[in-house]
């Protein structure tokens, strides 16, 4: 395991409500996979099932599948790799940051939004990212060389543009970028921030789940149901030491400000994802390709194969 490795990685706090949410706690973490019921997937893997199933659009059709034909060789082929589905993705320099930003949006980015983060590391691996980039949209097979390619750690070009992929635990480094995290949802959704607000300062003190946001998929028969599941439960599980946390904090000379509820009997008020930023309904997987697909990798997942 390797402890405080410098990263860096683009958060995109005013897009995305639910990564501001875990940037204002100072945190960024991999899906892990520890329950049989759920299949917790990356935040940057379900914009792709979101695309997918919204927008209906081919290529987004296409980038799906690919998705799911890298991620089955990989478990077939190179399963000490990090999995695209669960890692979470950085940059080895803030300036190669910026080159892929400026490479995949142009001037549509904000400079601000990149942060160090420091990782504890579990696994890592690093893929040279233009070979999703100039293959992603074009429809593959399960013999294609790039695939092999990439998951091997080849590169493409003279120049490659490495993306790390990363399973572990990272702390945003960015102070201004965490705050600023912390005012969009004060001003968003102001009576959450005393569950913020004890979130941040329980993550300070190692408690790392605790309102932790998962994008998670449920999969049972044709059925696919698509969800944030925040982690409501750790807080009270640990109640007396997140309240010592608490103290301490405040002995220490931290605060965060925060709106308590309009209703008295209630301690905060929990995000509402929802329409904001993907949470989706079950939705039914008609797509047989794509089906067998996605069951072949959650079963294996799940150790059923």
């Amino acid at each position: 395991m390797i402890t405080n490795l410098r990263l860096y990685a683009y958060f995109d706090i005013q897009k995305y409500p639910i990564t501001a949410w875990e940037v204002a706690i100072g945190r960024i973490i991999s899906a892990h996979y520890d329950e049989k019921d759920k299949f917790p997937i990356s935040f940057w893997f379900y914009q792709y099932i979101q695309n997918f199933i919204e927008k209906r659009q081919k290529n987004a059709r296409i980038k799906f599948l690919n998705e799911l034909q890298i991620e089955l060789i990989r478990q077939k082929f190179f399963p000490s790799k990090v999995s695209r589905l669960k890692g979470v993705y950085f940059f080895t320099t803030y300036e190669e940051a910026k080159r892929a930003l400026y490479k995949w949006k142009g001037e549509d980015f904000n400079e601000r939004f990149i942060s160090q983060v420091n990782f504890t590391v579990k696994r890592i691996s690093y893929y040279d990212s233009d070979w999703i980039t100039d293959n992603l949209i074009q429809p593959t097979s399960s013999s294609d060389e790039w695939i092999f390619n990439y998951l091997s750690g080849k590169p493409k070009s003279k120049e490659p543009l490495w993306e790390v992929v990363v399973e572990g635990v990272g702390i945003v480094v960015s102070k201004e970028l965490r705050i600023a995290a912390y005012q969009a949802l004060m001003k968003k959704w102001p009576e959450c921030t005393p569950f913020l607000a004890t979130c941040a300062c329980a993550f300070y003190y190692g408690h790392i789940d605790v309102g932790r946001a998962v994008p998670s998929i449920f999969f049972n028969d044709n059925k696919l149901s698509c969800v944030y599941l925040l982690n409501t439960g750790y807080l009270f599980e640990h109640e007396k030491e997140i309240t010592e946390c608490m103290i301490k904090w405040k002995e220490e000379g931290y605060f965060l400000p925060f709106k308590m509820p309009k209703d008295p009997d209630s301690f905060a008020v929990l995000p509402n994802f929802k329409g904001v930023s993907g949470l989706m309904e079950t939705y039914k997987l008609d797509d047989q390709e794509i089906y067998l697909w996605f069951k072949k990798i959650y079963d294996f997942v799940n150790k059923k194969v």
